[in-house]
């Protein structure tokens, strides 16, 4: 069989991020959570990694924190004490140019999580070198447009100008083009081009008329737990097994999430991601709320078809916010706890004389069983060379976010409060 043409001269191309999505993988310390509670009969030993970091501390059990000094060690093992396995790990990242840090504190027990990262950001790797293809669409008419899609790139083109460019590290990719009739919002052909070799100054054609093109069928994902009074987004996302994603359709409004199916076999190995999130916002108060949940369907069957509707998970009961009466300025959030064992982080940051000073802390649900759901910000002021510069102060907004984030099976929920406090 003739290999297709190939693909696009220079548009930057775009992959399409959610940041609620980006927001999650910044709060979430923790890999997954299970049900481990009580006492642990493994080897009491947390392999902890802190290269990089400006210092570095740690936790056995409910016991003082003990000082670790600074990292540059691959990998340390520590010996605790505490029957049931619990541990605390705090980190300082200090970015030398600009003077902000940020302070990780990650709590959890060992049957959960015996390997902990607290490394911080080190230089990005120089950007591997890319490649530049590109090519024609053909079979696009007056008003209609397409994206295409390879690896982590996308390109945006018209009718008036159905030409295309991707830069790309050369490799091998799938490519998908989806075409949209004039102010549609789901498409209404598809090209499926697997396993292509890119190399630089490749021409890689797409013809939504010729044999790699197919016509999807409309179709709908049910959602449940929407809540009055809140804005809503969504996507479905088709995935194929080399890495490639491509929007297949969005929240238009109601309760469900259109978009297009592909026929069955059509997407050789792919498989359907949908994510739906919820936001709220008071302008008045500052306050605000999310939720999002994702999920990953095995092959590109009916999604409407495949069990229980895409649901949002609880939210976040309106945390209690209040500063500790003790020295220094140390935030305390008291909140309800939700049925699904997860991960609890809470998030607060400050910003003066133009840099930040930002403090993360999560806990596991086996770490705060048995104890009341509120969290003060520890006080690390007894720890040896540690700087009151590192601390948050007084006169200034402290930016908070409370939220809960939980992986399944299949996917991940997130939900979140936040707002301003002012010491």
């Amino acid at each position: 069989m003739r290999a297709p043409p190939q693909p696009f001269p220079l548009v930057r191309l775009r992959r399409r991020v959610s940041t609620l999505v980006w927001t999650l993988t910044c709060l979430v310390l923790f890999a997954g959570c299970s049900d481990v509670q009580g006492e642990t009969d493994a080897v009491a030993t947390l392999t902890l990694d802190g290269r990089g970091v400006s210092y570095l501390a740690y936790q056995d059990g409910l016991g003082a924190w003990q000082p670790l000094g600074p990292g540059g060690k691959a990998l340390q093992k520590l010996t605790l004490t505490d029957p049931k396995g619990r541990y605390g790990v705090m980190n300082l990242c200090l970015v030398e140019a600009t003077g902000s840090l940020t302070v990780n504190v990650q709590q959890g027990v060992l049957g959960e999580v015996p390997v902990v990262s607290a490394s911080c950001p080190t230089e990005a790797d120089p950007p591997a070198a890319v490649v530049s293809v590109s090519g024609r669409l053909s079979g696009l008419s007056d008003g209609e447009y397409s994206n295409v899609y390879m690896g982590g790139a996308s390109a945006l083109v018209d009718s008036s100008a159905p030409q295309h460019r991707l830069e790309l590290p050369a490799a091998r990719y799938d490519l998908i083009a989806t075409k949209y009739e004039q102010n549609a919002r789901v498409p209404s052909r598809l090209v499926f081009l697997p396993g292509l070799s890119v190399v630089d100054g490749a021409a890689l054609d797409v013809d939504f008329s010729g044999p790699y093109a197919s016509t999807p069928e409309a179709a709908t994902l049910p959602l449940a737990g929407i809540r009055p009074g809140e804005l809503l987004s969504g996507s479905v996302e088709v995935v194929t097994e080399a890495g490639t994603a491509a929007l297949l359709g969005e929240y238009l409004g109601g309760d469900v999430l259109t978009y297009a199916r592909p026929p069955e076999g059509f997407l050789r190995g792919a498989r359907l991601r949908a994510e739906a999130q919820s936001f709220s916002y008071d302008e008045r108060t500052k306050a605000g709320s999310s939720r999002s949940v994702t999920r990953t369907f095995v092959g590109v069957t009916p999604l409407d078809r495949a069990g229980a509707p895409l649901t949002l998970p609880p939210s976040i009961a309106e945390p209690l916010l209040t500063l500790s009466a003790e020295d220094g300025v140390r935030p305390q959030a008291r909140w309800r706890v939700l049925p699904a064992r997860g991960t609890y982080t809470q998030f607060y940051s400050q910003i003066r004389g133009g840099r930040s000073v930002s403090y993360r802390l999560s806990q596991s649900s086996a770490w705060l069983l048995d104890r009341p759901f509120s969290y003060t910000l520890p006080d690390f002021s007894a720890l040896p060379e540690w700087s009151s510069a590192w601390e948050l102060v007084s006169g200034e907004d402290i930016f908070w976010d409370v939220s809960f984030s939980r992986r399944t099976e299949d996917g991940a929920l997130f939900a979140s409060r936040s707002g301003v406090l002012t010491p």
